[in-house]
């Protein structure tokens, strides 16, 4: 757009849904990158302070991002389109399974910290 040159006496304006697409493509893709940083950084302080471990914050996140690339590559294989509802796929794999990690890890933790070998630990934590 800068390349079209504008005088005191006759101003361009471009308007209509064109340019209102531009805009808002430009904005959600800046505010997408902003708002994944942010996701991932709370979700880091949040298993930090919930599990107390190092492993309690890695192990959750690459369960969830293999099982995110999965799921999109299982799409794109199947040739399923990208619509609304598959958009919510990531965020919802991200949710459950962040949460569920929680809850696994959580009960193993505690099992292994109160003298358990980690066989039985991970047993009782699956079985719970």
């Amino acid at each position: 757009m800068s390349d079209i040159r504008q005088s005191n006496d006759f101003k361009l304006s471009f308007t209509g849904t064109d340019v209102m697409v531009d805009t808002f493509n430009r904005t959600s893709d800046s505010d997408m990158k902003k708002f994944v940083a942010l996701t991932d950084l709370t979700i880091i302080i949040f298993l930090l302070l919930l599990l107390r471990r190092i492993s309690g914050v890695v192990y959750p996140l690459v369960i969830v991002t293999n099982a995110t690339i999965c799921t999109i590559g299982l799409m794109a294989l199947s040739q399923t389109p990208i619509s609304d509802m598959t958009m919510v796929v990531p965020s919802f794999i991200l949710a459950v399974g962040v949460a569920d990690a929680i809850h696994i890890l959580a009960i193993f933790y505690k099992q292994f910290d109160q003298g358990s070998e980690k066989e039985d630990a991970i047993c009782y934590a699956m079985g719970h």
